[in-house]
């Protein structure tokens, strides 16, 4: 047998014309039915609706009036228009966010961070200036995906750098340049060792350091010294302190001169020489020549 709550949120449900929750119907029924009729009490539903900002249809506010009316205090509407707002607010953070390509597939992650703290514009700024910190080929936006996980914590600057000096490596090891390079120098090789065997060494003796994946130059004389030490001619430790001072920026025309005068000293004294002067002066040639000085 139905109930004057029944009736009264049947009624309720066709007056209001939203697709309202059973429950939410019975509730409001319940609170109005003993002073208002079924048409006043949608009026009064539909009054709070639309009093709450949303950003597409008032639907989205569905939940929020339902709490509003049955609680009947104007402190609760004042609470569900802040909400409403803050939903609001941070559903349109989300969709800029979703308009960037670099941000898209991580904008839910982003918004839960920085909606509230930081403007779309300031999460760009942080997240191109990691991107410059990070090793690239011929486009920085090539560690977009990194640069947004070091934005969000997902990943630390070490590792990111790591693993974008891994990924300019591969890129750049695959490139038509340096296999040729890589060929010219196996030429000028006078032992037994396979191709393979020759090629693995360059590649193993090169991977710590970044200089020949960014300058052509530097890396065809990084392989000059490699073959060198291959053919007996530059002692490892000598090919290794080459290596270190390439990758400290000292000038190609420079490094013989150190390597040949430096028996006696170790490779780290001399490369923290070489960076402490060049700290002074700012000069790599002058850094070079301070170190030259010095091994005399």
């Amino acid at each position: 047998m139905e109930t004057k709550t029944d009736i009264y949120s049947a009624e309720l449900a066709k007056a209001i014309k939203y697709p309202l929750l059973e429950d939410d119907l019975q509730a409001i029924a319940a609170k109005y039915s003993p002073i208002k009729t079924p048409a006043q009490t949608a009026e009064i539903f539909n009054a709070i609706l639309h009093a709450l900002p949303y950003l597409d249809d008032t639907v989205e506010n569905l939940g929020l009036a339902v709490r509003v009316i049955t609680d009947g205090r104007a402190q609760a509407l004042k609470d569900a228009q802040e909400t409403a707002l803050a939903r609001k607010n941070k559903t349109l953070f989300m969709r800029k966010l979703c308009a960037d390509k670099f941000f898209a597939d991580y904008a839910d992650e982003l918004t839960n961070k920085f909606f509230g703290e930081n403007t779309i514009d300031e999460i760009s700024s942080m997240f191109h200036r990691i991107l410059k910190d990070l090793p690239h080929i011929s486009d920085i936006y090539e560690n977009a995906d990194i640069a947004v996980k070091v934005l969000l914590k997902k990943l630390p600057v070490q590792d990111a750098l790591n693993q974008a000096v891994f990924q300019k490596q591969n890129k750049t090891a695959a490139s038509p340049n340096v296999a040729a390079l890589e060929q010219e120098a196996f030429q000028s090789y006078l032992g037994v060792k396979s191709k393979e065997e020759v090629l693995s060494f360059f590649k193993a003796r090169l991977a710590p350091f970044n200089f020949w994946l960014q300058d052509e130059s530097k890396h065809c004389y990084a392989l000059t010294i490699l073959v060198g030490e291959l053919n007996g001619r530059i002692s490892p430790a000598a090919a290794d302190l080459a290596l270190s001072l390439l990758e400290a920026g000292c000038p190609e025309d420079s490094i013989e001169t150190i390597t040949a005068a430096c028996p006696g000293s170790s490779n780290e004294d001399i490369l923290a020489a070489y960076q402490k002067f060049y700290a002074a002066s700012k000069d790599h040639q002058d850094a070079a020549r301070r170190v030259v000085n010095m091994l005399q």
